[in-house]
């Protein structure tokens, strides 16, 4: 069962893409500009950005140096310094997912439908 379902995520995460990209060239405009430019910004986010982020913010404080005991300031130091760090993490997520969703619906907005012609 775990092999089915890593294999519906795989085509999940690439039937997303490909769709938007199949979009965009049948609109070619500005909004399915933005979508594909949304994408790639959320995946360039997801897969290298985010993880680039988090390895320089939370770096692994050490402990105690050889002969002194552990230092609760610094330590409470550090769990501020994790604390904006999942903050901005967080904010940045919200951002470019807002940035995504409308871009989607500016794509959407941008395509006129024979059925209804505006008058």
């Amino acid at each position: 069962m775990g092999l089915l379902v890593q294999v519906l995520y795989a085509v999940a995460l690439l039937l997303f893409p490909v769709a938007c990209l199949l979009l965009h060239l049948r609109l070619r405009n500005r909004a399915s500009a933005l979508l594909l430019s949304a994408l790639g910004a959320n995946a360039l986010w997801i897969g290298w950005a985010q993880s680039a982020l988090t390895q320089y913010w939370v770096q692994p404080a050490p402990i105690a140096g050889s002969g002194t005991g552990i230092n609760a300031a610094t330590a409470l130091g550090h769990l501020d310094e994790f604390e904006h760090a999942r903050q901005t993490l967080a904010a940045c997520d919200a951002l470019l997912l807002l940035l995504l969703g409308a871009s989607l619906l500016l794509t959407v907005r941008s395509i006129k439908s024979p059925l209804h012609p505006k008058e």
